[in-house]
């Protein structure tokens, strides 16, 4: 019945003669829309005969769709502002990504040198007001914690040890939690 109702799904699967198996995403039109199957034969060749199933995995298709559009204009912004963005592990407090101007304002050689340091580095030990950068961490999850976000002009530090007034913004990651 598969074959007479849509013929290039068994095309696709060319190989189920020689392996006596076959799985293959595929899809077909049908009334005006693209549906995406995941369909398995299995072939007995003693018999002549096969089971087919097909299963319709158009709504995972198009949410994968959604999902990786998605994904480029979030690495689109990611990776063309020129604000310096870090993702960091709160818990072990270092870098697991950032982006090129991150790179360039603290005065890395590469992303990789970044990554995996930790994000004390790019602070002055003591800020201006005497808060020790111990503390200051503290004071930042707290907020975050509390209220999701935290918001303040701080002393930076560029790896070659210049400071440098920077405005920091720090979220939690809802995606995580």
């Amino acid at each position: 019945v598969l074959y007479h109702v849509y013929p290039d799904i068994v095309k696709a699967h060319h190989d189920v003669l020689e392996k006596g198996f076959s799985s293959v995403r595929t899809s077909v039109e049908f009334e005006g829309q693209q549906v995406y199957f995941d369909t398995k034969i299995i072939y007995y060749p003693e018999q002549q005969e096969g089971v087919g199933l097909a299963i319709d995995i158009t709504e995972q298709v198009l949410a994968e769709k959604d999902l990786a559009i998605s994904q480029r204009k979030y690495l689109d912004v990611f990776e063309t502002t020129d604000h310096a963005i870090l993702v960091a592990d709160p818990e072990e407090m270092k870098v697991n990504d950032c982006n090129q101007a991150a790179v360039e304002i603290f005065h890395c050689k590469s992303r990789e040198e970044f990554i995996g340091s930790s994000s004390g580095q790019f602070t002055a030990p003591v800020q201006p007001d005497g808060e020790r950068y111990e503390d200051l961490g503290a004071r930042v999850l707290q907020t975050v914690y509390e209220q999701g976000i935290f918001h303040e002009r701080l002393l930076g530090r560029r790896m070659n040890g210049d400071f440098f007034w920077k405005e920091i913004k720090v979220i939690q990651d809802k995606v995580a939690d």
